[in-house]
């Protein structure tokens, strides 16, 4: 799965005609599942390769991340999982147009997850769809990109495997470092 998402990484990046710019975020999520009584957390590390704008304001990127979460259980406490998704990221202004720019983020794609459990949760299969919400903040300093995005993680095997228990990280802050 490792070999995979890498080659398909490589690949975008060989591809894009423009030049190279890509982003490193780190990111804390917390929250608690609407139907359980304990504390989910965790982080993630995030590698982007940005792909050519689709028009002025709608911009895509290639997306690689592992995360870890953990569960406040006493069995089944943490998990790791490494996906590959399609960022899309929709601005207010035209990057580089304002020094301070807002923006809605969605990112969707298949994430490998170490174990089937979390927590009290029994995640169904060890391929999964994770599913991203956000909305952020973009600023320029120094011809380096920065931003800083509050999102909602949704992770399901969609359906395809029994049971089809979701995971989900209502609160996520992430701090983005482009280049």
């Amino acid at each position: 799965m490792y070999q995979l998402c890498w080659l398909l990484l490589s690949v975008a990046a060989l591809a894009a005609p423009m030049p190279a710019r890509y982003s490193a975020a780190f990111s804390y999520g917390h929250g608690q599942e609407a139907d359980e009584h304990y504390n989910n957390q965790g982080f993630g590390l995030y590698f982007c390769r940005h792909l050519p704008p689709l028009d002025a304001k709608l911009y895509p990127a290639l997306r690689l991340h592992y995360s870890h979460w953990q569960a406040a259980t006493p069995e089944h406490g943490s998990n790791h999982n490494l996906a590959l998704g399609l960022d899309l990221r929709a601005y207010l202004y035209p990057p580089r147009q304002q020094r301070i720019n807002g923006f809605l983020q969605l990112v969707s794609g298949p994430t490998y997850l170490a174990r089937h459990r979390l927590g009290r949760r029994h995640l169904g299969a060890l391929v999964a769809l994770e599913t991203e919400l956000g909305a952020g903040v973009q600023w320029w300093y120094n011809q380096r990109s920065w931003s800083c995005a509050l999102s909602f993680i949704h992770v399901c095997n969609a359906g395809l495997a029994k049971p089809n228990k979701a995971f989900n990280l209502p609160w996520v802050l992430r701090l983005e470092r482009g280049w």
